[in-house]
């Protein structure tokens, strides 16, 4: 079979093209989350901020403090976390920061946000302070033991779902939308009154 020079050069375009996706997708990392409670621990403090990309949050191991894990690129953001148990009292801090000066992207190449899963203990009381800047959040928390919980959502699409009740009485609930959109499903719980 014989192609011509244009055909042939479509499809030189074409390889290199698909080539240069898979070289995209193999920089993708996978940081994997797994802390133990402890067998002490009677509260869990979480500070979360997630820059961007998507995130679930929901019930995870009643024997594990926090599991999950985080999908991204490397050349784009480097994400952490740091898990401590001090006395009864555990703290579980994550971040995504961008190392990017430029946030030129080029829409059109196949770049993958971030993605995140966060499995929590719901056994333990949890007071948890979330800040969404771009992407989508779930916040499933429905048997979970929220004690506090402080959300702050930038440009993005956040839901929180208490559909089942919440485990012990919330003392506060602070949520501090940008220009996004914020969702709540049976926020009224065990320990919140309908104020309407």
């Amino acid at each position: 079979m014989k192609y011509s020079k244009l055909t042939l050069a479509i499809m030189a375009g074409l390889l290199a093209t698909i080539l240069m996706a898979r070289e995209r997708k193999d920089d993708r990392t996978i940081l994997t989350i797994d802390e133990p409670l402890g067998d002490d621990v009677k509260l869990i403090v979480m500070d979360i901020e997630y820059g961007f990309g998507s995130i679930r949050i929901e019930r995870g191991n009643a024997s594990k403090a926090v599991t999950g894990f985080i999908q991204y690129n490397t050349e784009s953001i480097r994400p952490s976390f740091h898990y401590e148990v001090d006395g009864d009292r555990a703290h579980f801090e994550m971040e995504t920061k961008s190392h990017r000066r430029d946030w030129n992207f080029n829409w059109n190449d196949d770049y993958e946000s971030p993605e995140c899963e966060l499995y929590l203990n719901p056994k333990v009381p949890l007071e948890i302070d979330f800040t969404c800047g771009l992407g989508e959040a779930e916040l499933d928390l429905g048997q979970l033991k929220i004690r506090d919980l402080r959300v702050t959502s930038g440009l993005g699409e956040s839901t929180i779902d208490f559909s089942t009740m919440n485990g012990i009485e919330m003392r506060r609930l602070v949520v501090d939308n940008g220009l996004g959109l914020i969702g709540g499903l049976g926020v009224i719980g065990k320990g919140l009154e309908d104020s309407s």
